[in-house]
């Protein structure tokens, strides 16, 4: 399916999401291409074992996908292109998310764990030129980052200096997170922030042309 809430070369003055679900279970939103949304391109809240799985989601008001008081479920092979926000994230437990497109952000974090996620895992998505964090977990539990490109793409080409718009990594206030052999570029702050985190764990990572610190622990 194709879902345009405006037309062609517009973007809504409405808040509307492109796709919005919101309650149930055992849910797939697969293949399709949504453009224009006034609001979330893919808007999922309140759902158990939702798939959100290779959907192109361009130019969203608000964020290309929005996910929320959630259990269980994925979100893989889907492409983010020139969105307000990547993925945001809220009061999910045992969310996958693996092998993401992120290309772009023009106000907010490519992938943001916003608070309340318990069980979530990030492995082998491409962030990149994001306006600020490519990856942003705050107020988490038991978060795991792992094998991600962030600051080039997929495949490894860097996208530009300073491309990713403040830390490559950013775990503030949460418990139990490992970040793990990730590629990391061109961050205009650290390539790795650990902030007010108990029990996080920081290894293998390859960073390179970080704007601040390589890896800063506070």
């Amino acid at each position: 399916n194709t879902v345009n809430t405006t037309g062609v070369g517009a973007i809504s003055t409405f808040h509307l999401d492109g796709i919005n679900v919101v309650n149930g279970s055992n849910q797939t939103i697969e293949g399709n291409v949504v453009l224009n949304s006034g609001w979330d391109g893919i808007n999922v809240w309140n759902t158990t074992n939702t798939y959100v799985l290779g959907n192109l989601v361009s130019n969203s008001y608000r964020s290309a996908l929005a996910i929320g008081a959630t259990m269980g479920g994925s979100v893989e092979d889907n492409q983010f292109v020139d969105n307000w926000g990547g993925m945001w994230v809220s009061n999910t437990t045992n969310l996958l998310i693996d092998d993401n497109k992120v290309d772009t952000t023009t106000g907010n974090h490519g992938i943001y764990l916003a608070g309340g996620d318990v069980n979530t895992t990030i492995t082998d998505n491409a962030v990149y030129k994001t306006f600020a964090d490519g990856i942003h977990v705050q107020g988490a539990t038991d978060t795991y980052i792992a094998g991600n490109d962030i600051g080039r793409n997929g495949s490894g080409v860097v996208q530009g200096d300073n491309n990713v718009g403040g830390d490559g990594v950013l775990v503030i206030n949460s418990a139990g997170a490992i970040v793990y052999a990730n590629d990391i570029e061109e961050t205009t702050g650290d390539g790795i922030e650990l902030r007010d985190s108990d029990n996080a764990y920081a290894d293998y990572n390859y960073i390179n042309n970080a704007g601040v610190n390589g890896v800063y622990v506070n």
